[in-house]
């Protein structure tokens, strides 16, 4: 009986290392591929989110423009669109501004991006 039981700890140990050692090779040859990818991922998309908030916002420009060179005295139509136009500019340019930053810093600091990602990361983790 305890020789059965050491036959199949040594069974499921071997096998357990065995995993490990392919495991951990598996993660250091696949690692800087997913990263690369992640990075990727999150460039594109602070990219279009930026162009998205900068059509938004020079739609918005434009058309406050074209309402204030209309007439001076606005009408009320004209004031709801003026006022609509004016809270998505101030909505857009600061969120604009933020994904600026993280392209930028995605682009000259990779690294730096991916630790303040990670941290990100362990702190949601951590409030949950």
């Amino acid at each position: 009986m305890n020789a059965n039981i050491e036959n199949f700890t040594n069974v499921v140990l071997t096998d357990l290392i065995s995993t490990y050692s392919s495991a951990k090779e598996f993660l250091v040859k696949e690692t800087p591929l997913v990263l690369q990818e992640l990075l990727t991922y999150k460039f594109c998309s602070c990219l279009v989110t930026s162009t998205i908030y900068l059509i938004i916002l020079i739609t918005c420009i434009i058309m406050i423009k074209g309402i204030w060179d209309k007439n001076k005295h606005i009408a009320d139509r004209d004031g709801v669109v003026l006022v609509i136009c004016v809270m998505a500019s101030l909505v857009c340019f600061p969120t604009l501004l933020v994904h600026t930053h993280k392209l930028i810093k995605i682009k000259f600091a990779p690294r730096v991006y991916l630790i303040d990602y990670a941290k990100t990361l362990t702190y949601r983790r951590s409030c949950n």
